[in-house]
Order: C-alpha cells, then sequence, then structure tokens
C-alpha cells in the first residue's frame, strides 16, 4: 500500500472545496467567547493565550480542526515559554474537554493518506472538541456576564452606602473597612450580607429624609443638597393617653391606606410592593420589625396581645418617628407589652404625625 502525504500544492489548497458541514469558526470570535466564560469554567489568562496559539496553527480553510505544530513551534508562538509549561496548559485544556489528543507511535504530529482507500490518518491536537461546546460555551459566558454585571452594580450599591453610614456616623468601623474589603474577589452572596448590614445601620441612625436621599445621591444628581441631620429627641416621647382615646375597632375600620402612605412616608420606602391592602401592610410590617432590630420573640408576643394590624401599625410609626427613638426593641416592647401600652392607639398617633418636622 502506498502512502503521500496529505498536503496538498498550494494552489490545489487555495482551490479545494470543502464539504458543506465544515465550520470554520472565526478565531477572534471563538477567543471572545472563550474569555467571557473563562471564570465559569475555570480558564486561567496563560491557558487562554496557549489555546489562542493553537487556534493560530489552523489554517483559514480546512477540512479538519487538527493542529500539528510542534512543541517547539507552539513555545515560539507563546513568546518562548518553557515546553514544561505548554504540556501542563495542554493536560488543563484537554482535562476540560476543549481538545483531544491523537498521539502517532513516534510521539510526532503529521497525517498520512491512503490514496486507494482514500483514507487519513491525523496526528496532533484535535481542536474539534472546542467547536462542537461553542453554543454551551456561548450560554456560560452570556450568564458570567450577567453575574458580573450584577457584581458590578452590587459593589457600587455598597460603596453609596457605606459612604452613606460614615456621613452620619464617621466612628463607624465597618463602612471604614468596606474600601479594603471591596480589593477582595467576593461573591454575590458577600456583598448581599455586607450590604444587608450597612442598610440597617443606614436605617437605625438616618433620619427619614436622609433614606429618601440615598438613592437620589448614588445616581450622581450634583444638584442635590443633602445636610446631616442629627438627632435632637431622645427615646421618651410622651403619649398623652387622654388624647388617643377613641373605640379602637370603630378606628381600624376607618383606616385609610393613602392616608397612611402620607404620614408615614419613611415605613412606606422601605415597601417591596404597592401597599393596597391591610394584608400588605401588616405583610411590610414583618420585614420592617427585623430592620429595626425587634426580636421575632417580641414581635410575636405583641401580635398575642395586641393584634396584628395594631402591631403593624405600631411598626410603622416607630419607622415614621425613628430619629427620636434611641433604642427600637425596648421601646417597641415598651409600647405593646410595657408601660406605655395603657391608652396607646398607633393610629390615632399616626393621624396626628406632621410629616413636615420628622
Amino acid at each position: 500500500m502506498k502512502h503521500v502525504s496529505a498536503s496538498l500544492p498550494i494552489g490545489a489548497q487555495v482551490e479545494a472545496v470543502l464539504s458543506t458541514d465544515n465550520q470554520c469558526f472565526d478565531r477572534a470570535s471563538v477567543m471572545n467567547v472563550i474569555r467571557r466564560a473563562a471564570m465559569s469554567i475555570g480558564l486561567k489568562s496563560p491557558v487562554i493565550a496557549t489555546l489562542d496559539t493553537l487556534l493560530s496553527c489552523l489554517p483559514p480553510k480546512r477540512n479538519h480542526h487538527i493542529v500539528f505544530a510542534s512543541n517547539q513551534t507552539l513555545a515560539f508562538r507563546r513568546n518562548g515559554i518553557s515546553e514544561r509549561t505548554l504540556r501542563r496548559h495542554f493536560s488543563t485544556l484537554e482535562a476540560l474537554g476543549l481538545i483531544a489528543r491523537h498521539d502517532s507511535p513516534n510521539g510526532k504530529r503529521y497525517s498520512k493518506h491512503s490514496a486507494s482507500t482514500a483514507s487519513i490518518m491525523r496526528f496532533g491536537f484535535d481542536l474539534a472538541p472546542l467547536f462542537r461546546a461553542l453554543t454551551h460555551l456561548t450560554e456560560r459566558a452570556d450568564q458570567q456576564d450577567q453575574e458580573n454585571e450584577h457584581l458590578a452594580f452590587l459593589r457600587t450599591k455598597l460603596r453609596a452606602i457605606a459612604s452613606r453610614v460614615l456621613h452620619i456616623d464617621p466612628q463607624n468601623k465597618t463602612a471604614a473597612e468596606i474600601p479594603s474589603i471591596l480589593r477582595r474577589k467576593l461573591s454575590i452572596g458577600d456583598l448581599d450580607s455586607l450590604i444587608y448590614q450597612l442598610e440597617q445601620l443606614a436605617f437605625d441612625r438616618a433620619t427619614p429624609v436622609q433614606e429618601h436621599h440615598l438613592a437620589e445621591e448614588t445616581a450622581g444628581n450634583d444638584s442635590q443638597n443633602v445636610r446631616h441631620h442629627q438627632k435632637s429627641k431622645k427615646e421618651d416621647i410622651k403619649i398623652e393617653s387622654s388624647a388617643i382615646e377613641q373605640d379602637i375597632e370603630t378606628c381600624y375600620e376607618n383606616i385609610s391606606i393613602p392616608t397612611l402612605l402620607s404620614k408615614c412616608p419613611a415605613a412606606a420606602e422601605f415597601a417591596l410592593d404597592e401597599i393596597k391592602s391591610i394584608d400588605d401592610i401588616i405583610a411590610h410590617a414583618d420585614r420592617l420589625a427585623p430592620m429595626m432590630r425587634i426580636d421575632a420573640s417580641s414581635y410575636n408576643a405583641a401580635i398575642q396581645s395586641n393584634g396584628a394590624i395594631r402591631t403593624a401599625l405600631t411598626v410603622w410609626l416607630m419607622a415614621s418617628i425613628a430619629p427620636r427613638i434611641k433604642r427600637f426593641a425596648p421601646y417597641f416592647r415598651s409600647l405593646t407589652n410595657g408601660q406605655r401600652r395603657s391608652g396607646f392607639e398607633p393610629w390615632s398617633v399616626i393621624l396626628r404625625l406632621d410629616t413636615s418636622s420628622i
């Protein structure tokens, strides 16, 4: 059997017609997908550069995806890295399923063609697995882009909230450490946790007006004039029972959601959904209570003693007068099961709130 080289003369190579199912992907497009998906599949920059070198060895017109270049040639194209490093990169790419090796008996990379049987044997690096995986890699790359975009958003949000907390409390250690923490590679969960901690600090120590302006400041509105409001009143707010005595059931029947939203804008600002019903008022209070560090046992005890609606309105009221409260949890217990409970009716107090002075 006579074997001849599979390589064709230059003229024949140019005029050769490839099969209709042959796909010669653009090298730049392939590498763009690889770089975008690199983090999700565990590829590092040096290995990506080696893969790019392998792709550079494939001719534009071909009916296969085998690289025949020697290690010496590949090392030269990779700016002179050692062959040992090359072999390590090849092993990584093979383990990820991006290339396959077809080794010849003598370790050389070449092809042999049989004229009698019209068959070809090719020995080298096969990049066909890479091209077959391109669709999946593109999906991974799109997912990684979305995750990177969300991470960038969370990092910006964390910086904004930390800046706000430091404006209110310059000595706050948690907020002061945020710039150094952000130098590390943080996951979405890590960032969410830090944001939650600082949001609680901002809610505890900032006035409702400051909370309202937080989103506007992060939008970069240079014309916004935000003043620092120092707490001037302490927890001891005297509520005259004689001024709020009325029929509780009739009071609850007359609850107006638009009035509640207008009287308690600070509490409404934290609503995730539109407040449309009494159930929405109660559900929102359930979310506000932990933010004010009201423990679950105290909150459940308040519901048992006062009912869900009255307890929810108490939380809304406290969120609206937050700058005047020194410690939320003790004050909540005092209003619901303590000394201030006698004669206390939250809806009546809410109706008397002067929002311009809060």
